[in-house]
């Protein structure tokens, strides 16, 4: 898939003069649109896939902080750069403090070589993502929009398993999810949760890029989560999850039990929790088989 910038500036001739600077990243393998103003910005990354936004910080409509807060809403994986004339002590980076944004001098010596390193650093490595995503991540969309439309079917099955799970591990929330392209949605679940979550908020948005069964005995002192306020909030302390994969090895969504308690997870606990998650990817999988067997046998 190539690469996708977005160059935000209410000037046409600087707004060009940034796309022209930015042509020959990836060696161009990449696509560039414009935007003139954040409404512009907002509809732009609303209807395509967008993996870094490079903005002027003075807009007519706005700022390009405010630039950074509608991509977040829209594509929370995409990087953001400012390459702006403003002063950077100038730039109101509290109108947007939940979002990382680089800043790139314009006009100072070296700007246009910094800021062609920078935009083809985010992109290559997408280390300035609000969560990790899959090398496979396309793929990985397709095989999830595949079995979402039999989840009404595959409920009943569903439910069962959490019901079980939830007996044998005695956690307070046992859900089986999908992980859409930005958010989690729980298909069925024993206990309170919220759904649907951000995936940037989840822990399963970690979990699934791990083999096998993922176990955290104390959120509150996992580095990685413990400044969560959604898990905070949820009173969770415990998480174990293990992956739903596809037949063809992408992964859907995970089977997870959690805890509003810090505990243990032995291991034959861990081998019965990946049994849960490999039956319900089979629930779903028997019902994509049969959808595809009752199209066949309906174009005959």
């Amino acid at each position: 898939m190539r690469a996708s910038i977005l160059c935000v500036d209410g000037d046409a001739d600087r707004r060009a003069d940034t796309a022209e600077v930015l042509s020959s990243v990836l060696s161009g393998d990449m696509e560039i649109s414009q935007a003139a103003s954040v409404e512009g910005a907002r509809s732009a990354v609303a209807s395509s896939p967008v993996d870094c936004v490079v903005s002027e910080y003075a807009l007519p409509d706005g700022t390009g902080m405010d630039v950074a807060s509608a991509i977040r809403e829209h594509r929370p994986d995409a990087a953001c750069v400012l390459y702006a004339a403003t002063p950077h002590e100038e730039v109101d980076t509290a109108a947007a403090e939940e979002v990382v944004v680089e800043f790139v001098s314009r006009g100072r010596d070296g700007s246009e070589r910094e800021l062609r390193s920078l935009v083809e650093s985010l992109v290559r490595m997408r280390t300035h993502t609000a969560y990790p995503v899959p090398d496979d991540e396309s793929g990985r969309i397709a095989a999830v929009e595949t079995y979402r439309p039999l989840v009404d079917d595959a409920s009943e099955a569903l439910d069962r398993l959490t019901d079980m799970a939830a007996a044998h591990f005695g956690t307070s929330l046992t859900c089986v999810t999908l992980m859409l392209e930005h958010e989690q949605v729980m298909l069925e679940r024993v206990g309170e949760g919220l759904t649907p979550l951000p995936r940037e908020d989840t822990v399963c948005t970690y979990a699934m890029l791990e083999d096998g069964v993922v176990v955290i005995e104390d959120l509150e002192a996992d580095p990685l989560f413990a400044a969560n306020e959604t898990i905070a909030d949820a009173g969770l302390r415990f998480y174990a999850g293990t992956e739903l994969v596809s037949p063809d090895g992408r992964v859907v969504g995970t089977f997870c039990v959690m805890d509003d308690e810090p505990r243990s997870f032995s291991e034959s606990e861990r081998s019965m929790l990946a049994r849960f998650g490999e039956e319900a990817m089979e629930q779903l999988e028997l019902r994509r088989r049969l959808a595809a067997r009752t199209g066949t046998e309906v174009e005959r």
